[in-house]
């Protein structure tokens, strides 16, 4: 049930996914370069929360600081961040 990945595809080309790393944290979200600036990274994290909502479960991440593009999306999704350290939590 964990380690999941689900894909984006336009004209039946995958354009990015988004998974869930074995310990539960979302993760694993590209966008492929063509497909950037189209909102497919909102879309695909939005469907990963979905899913994980779906089995009564709480999303939440695992990013790097330095990561300013994935908090940006973290915290434009609506996620609290929290600083821990060397990694920040979104919940």
């Amino acid at each position: 049930a964990r380690g999941r990945v689900i894909g984006g595809f336009e004209e039946g080309r995958l354009v990015g996914f988004a998974g869930e790393h074995p310990h539960g944290a979302m993760g694993m979200l590209e966008v492929l370069p063509e497909a950037r600036r189209r909102g497919w990274g909102q879309t695909l994290a939005a469907a990963k929360v979905r899913q994980l909502l779906d089995e009564g479960r709480l999303p939440w991440a695992e990013v790097w600081p330095d990561n300013e593009a994935s908090l940006a999306l973290e915290r434009s999704m609506g996620f609290e961040i929290l600083g821990s350290g060397s990694l920040w939590y979104a919940s």
